[in-house]
């Protein structure tokens, strides 16, 4: 069962980006954005930083699943 799904995740993933350094970097922003969210009292403050943090993951999603790999490799050399 899991070799099977496996391969279905890797047929899934031929040709797209997958995770690079800018993956890596938007998930961790994110998740600290999240973590600051949390422990801001005023409303539009947090609403504002969960809707960067829901940006950046969305981002993150974004880069990996995308089928123009050049586009995405140029990308990730601009961010290192």
């Amino acid at each position: 069962m899991f070799r099977r799904l496996g391969q279905k995740l890797y047929n899934f993933m031929l040709g797209r980006n997958g995770p690079d350094n800018l993956f890596r970097f938007c998930v961790w922003a994110s998740f600290a954005v999240a973590v600051v969210a949390i422990f801001v009292r005023n409303f539009w403050v947090s609403s504002a930083l969960s809707l960067i943090y829901y940006a950046l993951l969305g981002y993150a999603v974004f880069r990996v699943l995308s089928r123009n790999v050049y586009k995405r490799r140029a990308e990730n050399a601009k961010y290192l």
